[in-house]
């Protein structure tokens, strides 16, 4: 009787433990701990989708804003990225006659600036 009711205690004891909150919110806004990763994707016709961003907006050109994000580095920051049509160059695999690499160049959307701050924290997220 006496194993049963160790067995039954241990038990109760992980399960008890298991529910407990270790201050990690999920991940659920997708980056590491608290703070998102920056992230985004550009679709065939140029259409910009920012995740997780805390402003998306679209003028003559279209401007993502993290308030504070993962972007490159393992400190968070304050990420401002700007998209727009520019030339996008990749190479053709073959060589001029001064042994540069041929490149062929399309005017797509694209990433084509980049800014970063500090962290601006008006609505912190929970602890």
């Amino acid at each position: 009787m006496k194993t049963v009711l160790s067995v039954l205690c241990c038990l109760g004891m992980l399960v008890i433990l298991a529910g407990c909150d270790n201050g990690d919110d999920g991940g659920s806004s997708g980056g590491p701990g608290r703070w998102p990763t920056v992230s985004f994707t550009v679709d065939d016709n140029g259409n910009v989708t920012c995740l997780n961003a805390d402003s998306n907006v679209i003028t003559t050109r279209q401007t993502c804003i993290w308030n504070c994000a993962f972007y490159h580095i393992d400190k968070p920051r304050y990420v401002q990225l700007w998209f727009d049509e520019a030339p996008v160059c990749t190479p053709t695999g073959e060589l001029d006659e001064m042994d540069e690499p041929v490149l062929e160049c399309n005017v797509e959307v694209a990433l084509v600036r980049e800014s970063f701050k500090e962290c601006r924290l008006d609505n912190p997220p929970p602890y």
